[in-house]
């Protein structure tokens, strides 16, 4: 039987492509009584383009009021901590940029954008680089990191640094979610009480909250996953060694990686083009530049059509899942994009020693485990695997080094956002983005719920 590995897919959640198309009620969480919601806040980074090239807005003013808002919601009202610091040098970048794009050097489709950079990535600048560690306070890098370097030049700004859970989770045992020592604790912005996930939980909750169009986290084991799905935004861990981790505070060089995070799949594919490439620094990314292509152009509405993605026959609770009203949401919108659903039985992974084994930065004992997914693929010639991410294969993509992405899917009764989670084979982004598109796609054409 021919064998066709694609992806896993589970629910994780976002606003997405156009995020004012999908609900028309929604643009991001309401908090109208502090300061007013301007379109500006949620829009795309192409729409925010769109607009610069039209000379209906410009970068300055972007900038303005992009950090007008993280005063009003992340320093005061709500307090939702997710920016630990703001570039001082914003405003005076954007104003460069705007001078370089009325001279017609515009740089490409980051000229002029704002990127929110996680506080465990160097910045050359001004702003400090502590893991939201006291101890680090005071110190700053002396140079950017690669994919900071490589977003400067496609002409983005770095509009602050986003908190973290402190050390990227590694300060101790079961620490709390996105707090640390230096930028105290991120609110969710839906809702204030709930756990906001992490570690990347500053540019999930600073995406959400309308801080920045664009984020970027890192991942060791879910750390751009999981607060990208609770949060509602669009999150990509790639293939180990895609995007160089020179100028990362390191957990594990195993399983460490850098990863593009947004409120469209379209913004996400844009800046994982910006930042993949080959660093002589960085040995994991000798094959990057192979395997780099334009993921922007690669994007299709029609990429589901005949896949085909298995999904567990069981939750992890033993129950069906063909029972879970979620999960048949989202078999509903997969198959309105084309996919084919194939219900599998899947080996019990609660007890996988993953995590043990990332402490140890060494993996063999994951071997055996990791080998019975070729079999899986191969008996029912998949292309993919679909699962609530909850329970799901998150875990397994980390450790093994697989590109993985969360999308938008729904929000409940509540206002909580659903999504879902896709995961690929090494190397296979183009494929994994269009995937995502695809669904993104079928989901902002479907008609909504009264």
């Amino acid at each position: 039987m021919k064998t066709r590995f694609g992806l896993f897919c589970a629910i994780a959640i976002a606003p997405f492509t156009f995020a004012s198309q999908v609900h028309a009620n929604f643009d991001g969480p309401a908090f109208g009584s502090i300061i007013e919601n301007k379109a500006v806040y949620f829009e795309s980074s192409v729409e925010l383009q769109q607009r610069m090239s039209a000379g209906s807005l410009t970068s300055a003013e972007l900038v303005q009021d992009l950090l007008q808002r993280i005063e009003a919601l992340n320093n005061n009202g709500p307090q939702l901590n997710a920016v630990i610091e703001v570039n001082p040098d914003a405003l005076q970048i954007a104003a460069q940029m705007d001078g370089e794009r009325s001279r017609g050097e515009k740089r490409g489709p980051l000229h002029g954008i704002p990127v929110l950079v996680k506080d465990n990535i160097n910045t050359g600048d001004k702003m400090q680089t502590t893991a939201g560690a006291l101890a680090m306070v005071g110190s700053s890098a002396p140079h950017d990191a690669f994919v900071v370097k490589r977003l400067r030049e496609a002409g983005a700004i770095i509009i602050g640094k986003a908190n973290l859970s402190e050390w990227a989770f590694f300060r101790g045992e079961n620490p709390p979610s996105g707090w640390s020592g230096r930028g105290g604790q991120t609110l969710h912005p839906y809702n204030l009480s709930v756990d906001p996930r992490g570690s990347s939980t500053g540019s999930a909750v600073g995406l959400a909250a309308g801080f920045s169009p664009l984020a970027l986290g890192t991942e060791t084991n879910g750390s751009i996953i999981q607060p990208a799905q609770t949060n509602g935004v669009v999150g990509l861990r790639p293939t180990l060694g895609l995007l160089s981790r020179t100028g990362l505070i390191p957990l594990t060089r195993r399983q460490d990686t850098p990863g593009p995070m947004a409120r469209t799949v379209t913004d996400t594919a844009i800046m994982l083009t910006a930042m993949s490439g080959t660093d002589p620094l960085d040995d994991a990314t000798g094959q990057a530049s192979t395997y780099t292509v334009n993921y922007f152009d690669h994007l299709s509405t029609d990429a589901l059509r005949g896949k085909r993605l298995g999904y567990p026959r069981l939750t992890w609770d033993d129950k069906s899942m063909d029972d879970d009203p979620d999960f048949q949401k989202a078999k509903i919108s997969l198959q309105s994009a084309g996919a084919i659903l194939v219900p599998i039985d899947v080996p019990d992974i609660d007890n996988s020693p993953e995590f043990d084994v990332m402490l140890q930065d060494f993996k063999r004992e994951l071997n055996a485990y990791l080998n019975t997914r070729p079999g899986l693929v191969q008996q029912h010639s998949l292309d993919a695997l679909v699962d609530l991410s909850y329970v799901s294969f998150k875990g397994v993509g980390a450790v093994a080094g697989y590109p993985g992405i969360t999308v938008p899917f729904m929000r409940h009764d509540d206002g909580m956002p659903e999504g879902l989670y896709f995961l690929s084979k090494a190397w296979d982004e183009a494929n994994l983005l269009s995937y995502a598109y695809a669904l993104e796609q079928a989901l902002v054409a479907a008609p909504q719920e009264d």
